[in-house]
Order: structure tokens, then C-alpha cells, then sequence
């Protein structure tokens, strides 16, 4: 059994990933479900961004320990290709040169593609004062979405992700159950359950679950509203009528015109895909942040996830998670 790595202009045919699961019901690379498995169960992860501190060590570890159920399936959009070590014909299981000293390799699997190109680059810090600012246009009056000059180049990354989905349960003749959108650099502190089992099929159809920008679950049937809609939702200078729907309950007047004086956020933009699609409603995901810090000894705090920052990498061995 072999597995196809699509990047960009270029094809690697690579010897399929070994199994990381613990129990039964590990999918094939058919998509045929073995053991206890369930084919209803497949769960297509999109894991969408830059690059960043995808390979090191602890963040490998989480997805495969922490994250990763019988039926999860991976697809990796980034901007940067499948690494892959000078004259090493491996790299899925080694790592390869755009890596750290104490990278181990790609082992999320099945890995079912993996695409760069688009949008090259870290994405801009800052917002209407950063230098993308003056790329953007102002918005007209009495609208405001500053995430414009932050998060829009993210979109079509999840785009991507969407029709990588599509393509791959056409070549199968599958059909996925829930998607799950995660960073390429979360670390997460517990085992988090079966997001189709504990939080896509807990509630109706044409609902999604969020975690500001960085996570999203949604059964397949509303897939398009968290990979498709962020095109729109970040790039569109949203009116009061527009934000008061996204963010329901949390909508003030006050952040509302702060918005628009000062770019400060009225709530998380990822909530515009509700008035922008044919989502019914948006809800939080129950998990809970740290951040990462370096040179930091803490007691084990409460927290589900964080994000290990490049800035962090040199001091590694004294860098952990720390509660928000």
C-alpha cells in the first residue's frame, strides 16, 4: 500500500505510515475500517498555516497521543513542502532539512495529502496600523473587519483543505463524517475525545464549533461553512446588522464603534461565517488555553491546549505550557 504526498509541480510516492493508534479499528489506506472501527467514524483533520513548529518533538507527540482516534485523517496545508532530508527517499518517517535539530518526523497517519504554494510567507502581525494595512483599502463608513490585515491570508489555505477533501473521497468513493480543522503548531495537554462523537454529533445539522481562529469541528454536511466561508468572512468589511448576528450575546454598541475607530475586534471573526452562509449557529468549543513560555518552571495548571511559539525553540528544553 502506497500513499500519494501532493504537494505543488511535484509527487512522492511514500511507503504507508505506520500505525500509531492504541486499540482497535485503525482505517486502512483503502479507507476500509478494521477492528472495532466504524467507516461512518472517518474524520478528515485540516491542518491549516504556517509551518512554524510542526515537526518538533512535542507538538508530533501531541497529535498522535492526544488527538489522534481510529478514523482520523490528515491533510496538511502549509507553506512550506513535505520535508524531505538531501538524498533521503524517508522523509515522511525522518523529517527532513527545513526541521530542527530535535525533529522526528511526520507521524500523524494516514497522512492523505499534502499541499504548500499560495500564499507565501508569514502572515502579517498587527492590525490597520501594520504595513499590510496599506495594501487594504479602508472600509466604507459605518463597517469594520480588522482581522483583514491579520487573518485573511489564512482562507484560502482552508480552501484548499476543502477541495483536497473533496478529491480524496472521490478517488475512495467515501464519504467523510466530520471535519476537524486544527494549527500546525497546537500542543495539547489531555486526550480530547472524538470530536464527531462528542461534539459535531451532539448537536443539529448546520451547526459549528469554533475556537476563535484557530480550530473548528463541523459534521461533513457543513464542512464548507468553516473551510470555505473564512474567504469571505476575513476579507469582508462587516456592518453592524453583520456583527450583531455573528456574535450574538457578546455584541455591544461600544466594540462595535471601537471597531471602527480603532480596529479593535467586536468579537472572534471567525463568527462571520454565520451571517455570510447557510450555518445556523456558531458555538465555542469546550477547551480551554495555555500559553507558551520560555524558561518557565509552573505547577500542572488547567488547560486543554496551546501553541508552541517559534520564539521559544532555542530555549526548548526549559519552555512549557503555562495557563492564560
Amino acid at each position: 500500500q502506497n500513499l500519494t504526498i501532493r504537494t505543488q509541480n511535484m509527487q512522492y510516492e511514500r511507503s504507508k505510515l505506520p500505525s500509531y493508534t492504541q486499540g482497535d479499528g485503525e482505517v486502512n489506506d483503502n479507507g476500509d475500517v478494521g477492528g472495532n472501527g466504524r467507516q461512518r467514524d472517518l474524520v478528515a483533520v485540516c491542518i491549516v498555516g504556517e509551518f512554524r513548529t510542526f515537526l518538533q518533538a512535542e507538538v508530533q507527540a501531541s497529535f498522535v497521543n492526544m488527538i489522534h482516534h481510529p478514523g482520523y485523517e490528515y491533510f496538511v496545508v502549509t507553506d512550506k513542502p513535505f520535508p524531505v532530508r538531501n538524498g533521503d527517499d524517508n522523509g515522511v518517517h525522518n523529517g527532513g532539512a527545513a526541521a530542527a535539530a530535535d525533529d522526528v518526523g511526520v507521524q500523524v497517519s494516514p497522512l492523505r495529502s499534502w499541499v504548500f504554494g499560495g500564499v507565501q510567507g508569514g502572515i502579517m502581525s498587527g492590525r490597520p496600523n501594520s504595513e499590510r494595512a496599506k495594501e487594504v483599502h479602508d472600509c466604507p463608513p459605518k463597517t469594520c473587519n480588522s482581522d483583514r490585515y491579520l487573518y485573511a491570508p489564512i482562507a484560502p489555505r482552508l480552501a484548499q483543505c476543502y477541495y483536497e477533501i473533496l478529491s480524496e473521497e472521490g478517488r475512495r468513493n467515501i464519504r467523510y463524517k466530520t471535519v476537524f480543522k486544527i494549527r500546525p503548531d497546537h500542543i495539547f495537554n489531555e486526550r480530547i475525545p472524538h470530536v464527531g462523537d462528542s461534539i459535531a454529533f451532539r448537536h443539529p445539522e448546520g451547526t459549528v464549533h469554533i475556537w476563535d481562529d484557530q480550530m473548528a469541528v463541523s459534521r461533513r454536511s457543513d464542512a464548507k461553512w468553516i473551510l470555505l466561508t473564512p474567504t469571505v468572512a476575513y476579507s469582508t468589511c462587516a456592518s453592524e446588522d453583520d456583527w450583531r448576528m455573528a456574535c450574538g450575546y457578546a455584541y455591544s454598541q461600544q466594540s462595535f464603534e471601537e471597531c471602527i475607530s480603532d480596529g479593535a475586534l467586536v468579537c472572534e471573526t471567525m463568527r462571520l461565517i454565520l451571517p455570510y452562509s447557510g450555518a445556523k449557529e456558531v458555538m465555542s468549543l469546550p477547551w480551554t488555553s495555555r500559553q507558551w513560555e520560555s524558561g518557565r518552571v509552573t505547577p500542572k495548571v488547567s488547560g486543554h491546549f496551546c501553541i508552541k511559539r517559534l520564539k521559544f525553540l532555542k530555549d526548548n528544553a526549559k519552555s512549557r505550557c503555562r495557563e492564560e
